[in-house]
């Protein structure tokens, strides 16, 4: 991502008065949220806000040199130069605000804030100082995805991506797109989420394969609606630096998010092929509740719970020696014949899973043994496909 920082002396601020609905400034500042360092970014400017009226929007800017995030109110403003305020304060002070509208009007080195029966003064930082960024919009290539899948591929993928900053390349998300079909992969080491959706849209369209960091994925869901109206724009250019996403809407958002560098893991290779020797299916509200009961009485260390599966049930059971022991089971409807065996996973990578199916859950395992993956699949919706590896751990 282009940036450049110039050193400046303070001057007087010119720029036009912002007038705009309360709720529309306050949605705005959600929106670039993200994108605003905390207070221990040791380079001052990037902790303030870039507010800028144009002909037709006034706009709000954050930056953390790793992203940038541009929410546009639309409103008719008379054009005007930009200035900068310190973002820490300047939220915080408007989640409080309460009216109809807010009027700001910076005047050499202080604006003048208006809302209800409050008036607030507050400093301005050096415009010069603040890094230059290039928000691209919409091109006519951009992969473009309905707001409301899109928040699903996150809803489904996201608890899976790594937080961990030693595994760089799986802190991210694959985005694919083949054969008419999207679909977003997010991995740790320990387990695989995978969400795949048919559109018809994107019948014809050529090949994507995109790595998406996770602070650029938690913008997107703080900048989407659960909408089949509005769509998400992602502009991947192989000889760019830096990723381009537009989320449209009545506040339209623009990111610029730098590239991570790095190949993804084969994840195709990660899931048993083959039919499955051993195939139930479980209600997935039922299965949760019985799990959660489970990890409440588990290892603080692991979550380990033991699963016995038979044809005709799932037994669950944790131990800690200190908190004591539980154990339970569910019913399955099972296809085939095995032996029962038992097995052991992370019992809070099951919770994860469960929490975001619908209905009944298939369960398969390669063979019946208990070093094999175990593979989790539904259909939360008519054409998607969730699929969930998790690998088993000794208890």
């Amino acid at each position: 991502m282009a940036t450049a920082v110039i050193e400046a002396p303070m001057v007087g601020v010119k720029a036009g008065k912002v007038v705009l609905p309360l709720s529309s400034l306050q949605a705005a500042l959600t929106k670039i949220s993200p994108a605003i360092p905390g207070a221990s970014c040791a380079v001052p400017v990037l902790r303030t806000i870039k507010i800028e009226n144009t002909s037709t929007a006034t706009t709000f800017t954050a930056t953390d040199l790793e992203m940038a995030i541009r929410a546009s109110v639309p409103v008719e403003q008379e054009p005007g130069g930009a200035f900068l305020i310190a973002a820490e304060r300047f939220v915080g002070y408007v989640k409080l605000l309460e009216g109809e509208e807010v009027s700001i009007a910076p005047r050499d080195r202080r604006a003048t804030l208006k809302c209800g029966r409050a008036t607030t003064q507050l400093p301005l930082d050096i415009l010069a100082n603040y890094p230059a960024t290039e928000f691209v919009g919409e091109s006519g290539s951009a992969l473009k995805i309905p707001q409301n899948v899109a928040l699903r591929l996150l809803k489904h993928t996201g608890f899976a991506i790594s937080a961990e900053e030693s595994k760089y390349i799986l802190s991210g998300a694959l985005l694919e797109v083949f054969d008419g079909k999207v679909r977003m992969v997010g991995t740790d080491g320990h387990r695989m989420a995978i969400y795949t959706v048919s559109l018809e849209s994107l019948v014809g369209h050529g090949a994507v394969g995109s790595l998406l960091p996770l602070h650029l994925l938690k913008a997107l869901e703080k900048g989407m609606k659960d909408s089949s109206d509005q769509h998400v724009a992602l502009s991947d250019d192989p000889n760019a630096s830096s990723l381009s996403l537009r989320v449209s809407g009545a506040l339209p958002v623009d990111i610029v998010c730098r590239k991570m560098v790095g190949t993804f893991p084969n994840y195709r290779g990660v899931i048993p092929q083959g039919s499955p020797e051993v195939f139930v299916t479980v209600n997935a509200t039922e299965m949760l509740a019985s799990i959660m009961r489970c990890v409440a009485m588990s290892d603080r260390e692991n979550f380990a719970v033991r699963l016995t599966v038979s044809r005709d049930s799932i037994g669950m059971k944790s131990v800690d020696s200190t908190a004591g022991e539980t154990e339970e089971s569910i019913q399955v409807g099972p296809v085939g014949e095995w032996e029962p065996f038992t097995t052991g996973f992370n019992g809070q990578y099951l919770v994860d899973v469960l929490k975001v199916c619908k209905g009944d859950v298939e369960i398969k395992f390669s063979k019946p043994a208990n070093n094999v993956p175990m593979v989790m699949s539904c259909s939360p919706e008519d054409g998607e496909e969730f699929d969930y590896v998790v690998m088993p751990m000794k208890v």
